[in-house]
Formats: structure tokens, sequence, C-alpha cells
């Protein structure tokens, strides 16, 4: 039988000290791989950073021209193509034609059978005549009632005159009036005492218009109280076959101070009233 090779025997303690020591074959490979793969990551951490650096470049050129560019365009003189472009468009402009512009177009005309809507309460009556207080001054609505006359000769010669030659026109329905409160008492004759009757004339127009007028007689504030106020007595200028014509009206306006205190009390009294029922409820 074949001696065994002496490196197999093991390692006794006897032996001497400057003897190396063999290295444990299990290491050997596990160091080897290790090593591999540091150069393997190296390798690739390399290639990675030529890559960046590579696309990097390029970009970076890039931008530098067009920021060249763009300062050339905004600093420099155009350029002949430029410029040619922009009198072509000049001309262009000029020999275009203008605009036709569009007729407009009609809207539909309503048909004649379709009724116009009507609110519900369009029909009811609105008494439109504005109070009295309204009117400039402060005045009352009662102690004032007027009566009409046809009597020339109280009138006088010269008015007279003007109504023969200006209204000759004898209307089959005479000139329409309001009534005495759109005249109205103003308050300070009224508390000064005065009263008395006014005797007016005054003519009318076919649009219901006063064109001539004239205080005859009466106290004096009451005169020029009725002259500023006969422009609002017309409700409709006389008429002959329903057509409108000039016609004249002459007025007597009596002032009564006890009729306007009894007007007043009974006015006081009512409103007292009124507002205690409406107390009560």
């Amino acid at each position: 039988m074949p001696e065994r090779d002496g490196s197999d025997s093991p390692v006794t303690a006897g032996a001497s000290p400057g003897a190396a020591s063999p290295a444990a074959p299990g290491w050997q490979p596990v160091g080897g791989a290790f090593v591999a793969s540091i150069v393997v990551h190296a390798l690739l951490f390399a290639s990675l950073v030529a890559l960046h650096v590579r696309h990097d470049a390029p970009a970076t050129r890039a931008d530098a021209a067009d920021s060249l560019v763009l300062t050339a365009i905004l600093t420099g003189e155009p350029t002949a193509v430029q410029a040619r472009t922009d009198d072509a468009d000049s001309q262009a402009a000029a020999t275009a034609p203008a605009p036709t512009p569009r007729a407009p177009v009609p809207l539909p005309l309503p048909s004649p059978d379709r009724q116009p809507f009507q609110a519900p309460w369009s029909a009811i009556p609105v008494d439109v005549a504005l109070p009295p207080a309204l009117f400039g001054q402060a005045m009352a609505s009662e102690g004032v009632e007027w009566f009409e006359t046809t009597s020339l000769a109280a009138l006088g010669g010269d008015i007279e005159a003007k109504i023969l030659r200006d209204y000759p026109v004898r209307p089959d329905a005479p000139v329409l009036l309001k009534s005495p409160a759109s005249i109205g008492y103003p308050l300070d004759a009224l508390e000064a005492g005065v009263e008395g009757s006014v005797l007016v004339w005054f003519g009318v127009d076919e649009q219901g218009e006063v064109v001539d007028k004239e205080a005859l007689d009466g106290p004096p504030r009451l005169m020029e109280w009725v002259l500023d106020r006969v422009d609002r007595l017309v409700e409709r200028p006389a008429l002959v076959a329903d057509r409108p014509v000039r016609s004249w009206v002459a007025l007597e306006v009596h002032f009564s101070r006890a009729s306007a205190e009894e007007g007043r009390a009974r006015a006081a009294a009512k409103a007292t009233t009124s507002e205690a029922d409406a107390t009560a409820r």
C-alpha cells in the first residue's frame, strides 16, 4: 500500500513556527467574486457618467446658439428677406378691397292675426291727476268753485273784440275742464283771510293748450294765483263734429274762507277716524 503525501497530514503543535500555514480552501472563491463585483460596478458607473456628459453637452451648446440668435434678432437691423416680406404684406393690405358692409337683417313683423299680450291689470283705470300739493305752493282743495259765463259784455270791449276776431267758431261741445280742486285755495291767503271772486278768461287751441289768458277782476293775490294755474285746467279742447277747434272760456272763480275751513275740518276728522279704525284692527 503506498504511503500518503506529507501535505495531507495535520499540523501538530510541535511544528516549527517559521513554517507558513496554508489558507483555508473555502475563502479563495469568495474573494474573487467580491473583487469582480467591484470592478463591474465601477465600469457601470463610469458608463453612466459618460452618457450623461455626452447628452448634456449638445443641449448646452444648442441653448447658447438659440440665445445668440434671439439676441441678434432683437438688437440687429431687419434682414433683406424680412424687409421684402414686410413690404409685400403692406402692399397686399393696401390693394385689398374694403370689406362690404353687411345689410342689417330686418326683424320679422308681427302677425296681424296675433293680438298683443295685455296684463290683467292693464284694463284697470288709473287716476293720473296729481294732487294739488304738488303744484308748487301749499294749498287746500276745499273752498273753491267756479261758474262759466258766456257774457261778452262782462269781459269788456277789448276782450270781446279779440274773441270775435280770434275765436269766431261756435263749438258743438265746449272746452272740457277739470275739477276746481285743480286750482285750489292758497294756504297763505286762507290764513290771511283773503277771499272773493276772480273773473278770468283764456283761449284754448286745437291741441288743448292755453294760448291767451287774462284776469280781469278780483283780489290781486287770488288773481295771480288763478292765472298761474289755468294752464292745467283743460281736459279736452272744444269740438265741432268731433273735430277739435279753437275756443275760449270765461270763469268766475269763487274763494270762500268758510267753505275751506269746513272742508279742512271734515278732512281732518275723516283722517282721525281712519287712523283710529286702523289702530283698533
